[in-house]
């Protein structure tokens, strides 16, 4: 039935039956998934797998996915869905490696061979029994038994040899029962323990788990050369002396052009101002020297006429 109706959007439109058409989705709105333009929905790709966190809550548009993926790098960094989705992986990164390193302690202390308590203590035993025999051949050679001190010495030589070929039967049976699961690694996309035979091995990458981490290493490695590379080429063109070619509207080239009149317009202004405040300084400046010409003129006179009276009011007192 879908299929059907696929067939016929395609060959009369999606409105081929009168009904208006939904109100195309953009970029922005709230209930589009970001992460699924990007490259892939976390919540969608982990369904049902072990880190399963539920369905997605937003709509995943694969026609404006499609619109995303034809934007320019400038428009997608704009957008910052990218960096969002990288983010977000980011973080499961962390709790992969996380994971890893958890599992891979885990094998190691697995793989070490333990005795059963059983058997060690009949070897705890056999070595009680040795140091007696030992402790006893000390004792009667002390008291001259030679015999005697040679028969506990060869009796605990006898009883080491069979605790070393016990403590041999029960290192093997230790091994055995460490590998009854098969030899194990961690796998290393999905931080999971596997079991190396072949069969297990394929069963385990064909599965879902297996190939949503797979898919999500991919996305990781891409998002990541391509956001370096652009970042890298953004910071050469800025750090470049040669100016990037202009590839503003027309519109935007024209507010540009209005915003460099204005700013000549004010600095002619401010220019004009200046110079005529600088005019009316000077003006002043003259003006107030002038002043003080007169003043220091009308003193002069009066202090020369002045010493004039006084000296002759002097000679006629000198001639009586």
């Amino acid at each position: 039935m879908d299929e059907t109706r696929r067939l016929l959007d395609e060959l009369m439109g999606a409105g081929r039956n009168g009904e208006p058409l939904p109100e195309k989705r953009r970029f922005e709105d709230k209930d589009v998934c970001h992460y699924y333009l990007a490259g892939m929905c976390p919540y969608e790709e982990f369904e049902r797998t072990k880190h399963d966190v539920g369905p997605c809550p937003l709509v995943h548009d694969d026609e404006l996915k499609a619109d995303f993926a034809a934007l320019s790098p400038r428009e997608k960094d704009r957008l910052g869905f990218e960096r969002e989705l990288l983010k977000y992986i980011d973080k499961l990164m962390l709790e992969l490696k996380t994971k890893v390193r958890r599992n891979e302690e885990r094998l190691t202390k697995e793989n070490v061979p333990v005795t059963s308590i059983e058997d060690q203590k009949v070897l705890d035993q056999m070595g009680h029994e040795i140091q007696e025999m030992v402790q006893r051949s000390e004792v009667l050679g002390e008291q001259g038994d030679v015999d005697g001190a040679q028969a506990a010495a060869t009796q605990a030589e006898a009883i080491k040899a069979r605790r070393a070929t016990f403590e041999e039967e029960a290192l093997e049976t230790a091994k055995a029962n460490v590998n009854r699961y098969g030899e194990q690694e961690v796998c290393r996309y999905s931080g999971v323990i596997v079991n190396k035979e072949e069969s297990r091995m394929r069963d385990h990458v064909s599965g879902r788990n297996y190939r949503a981490w797979l898919k999500t290493h991919e996305i990781y490695d891409k998002l990541k050369a391509e956001l370096q590379t652009r970042d890298a080429g953004g910071s050469h063109r800025s750090g470049s002396r040669d100016q990037p070619p202009d590839h503003r509207s027309s519109k935007e080239k024209d507010r540009s052009m209005e915003r460099e009149r204005n700013r000549d317009r004010t600095r002619d202004r401010d220019r004009s101002h200046n110079e005529s405040r600088d005019r009316s300084h000077n003006e002043s400046r003259d003006r107030r020297k002038r002043e003080r010409d007169v003043i220091f003129d009308d003193r002069s006179s009066s202090r020369r006429h002045h010493d004039g009276r006084s000296h002759s009011s002097h000679r006629r007192e000198n001639g009586r």
